[in-house]
């Protein structure tokens, strides 16, 4: 029984560290999509400052 429960806490603790990496991975990408976002905003706002000229 005491190994089936380490066994149990080692499962428990691996999968807290690929969610913790997984989280940390999603905000990784979240971040560079909203920075992808606000630099083609910026571009379309320049593109419309060009066609106005």
């Amino acid at each position: 029984m005491g190994e089936e429960a380490a066994e149990f806490e080692h499962a428990k603790r691996a999968l807290a560290e690929a969610r913790e990496k997984f989280n940390a991975e999603k905000k990784g990408l979240q971040w560079r999509v909203s920075d992808a976002e606000r630099k083609l905003e910026e571009q379309k706002q320049i593109n419309l400052q060009k066609q106005k000229d």
